[in-house]
């Protein structure tokens, strides 16, 4: 009966080994992808701030152009357009990159998840 019980147990605990190592195997892959998206989000980031400036040096352009009797209202609107959808942009790409960094301390267990 003792003998029994104990391959019990063995069992049950080579099945939460088993379950621990396929945990930590998730986390690690999770951990991975989080991190690799950081990065991807980092290069977007800059992209989406140097079209910003560069919509914000077209808009300057143009406005010096409407001034100056060559460029018209339509124009300057469409430069104005350009901007705010950058500027969307960039915050968009801003949350985006706070999420994985909560997302990764949440992953490393520097960020406590709710309810815990």
């Amino acid at each position: 009966d003792r003998i029994a019980r104990l391959r019990a147990s063995e069992s049950v605990l080579r099945q939460v080994d088993l379950e621990i190592s396929t945990l930590r195997r998730a986390i690690l892959h999770d951990l991975r992808m989080t991190l690799e998206e950081i990065h991807g989000n980092d290069a977007v980031q800059q992209d989406l701030e140097r079209q910003l400036a560069l919509a914000r040096e077209t808009l300057a352009q143009t406005q010096t152009e409407a001034k100056a009797g060559v460029a018209n209202n339509l124009e300057v609107i469409s430069a104005q357009n350009a901007v705010l959808e950058a500027e969307l942009g960039c915050r968009s790409g801003t949350l985006q990159h706070q999420y994985l960094r909560l997302k990764l301390q949440t992953l490393t267990g520097e960020l406590p998840v709710a309810g815990q």
